[in-house]
């Protein structure tokens, strides 16, 4: 029995990982407000598995990248702009989930 890390397992079934077992947390009263009525689930396989079309995949790959260079480009400006903010004693935004 193995959660991902090479502990090992007596056979009487203790752990002697000298670390203890990570227990899944019950989720925020947000995150279960969120999943109430929903399922869903992430998977994880290959781009070529699922689309067959190679120029399909290029393209799907190239505006991979293109998003992450947006999202990085972005989360530089946003601390540009904090420590503009800081040096200058300019109240911070709003930097809850409404806003980012």
């Amino acid at each position: 029995m193995s959660d991902g890390r090479h502990d090992t397992t007596r056979i009487d079934g203790n752990n002697t990982s000298s670390q203890p077992r990570r227990r899944k947390s019950i989720g925020t009263v947000k995150e279960n407000k969120f999943k109430k009525g929903k399922e869903c689930c992430s998977v994880t396989c290959k781009l070529n598995s699922i689309c067959k079309d190679p120029l399909l995949c290029d393209e799907i790959r190239r505006s991979a990248r293109e998003m992450q260079q947006i999202r990085m480009e972005v989360w530089h400006l946003v601390n540009l702009y904090t420590l503009r903010c800081l040096e200058d004693d300019i109240p911070l935004p709003d930097y809850t989930d409404k806003t980012f």
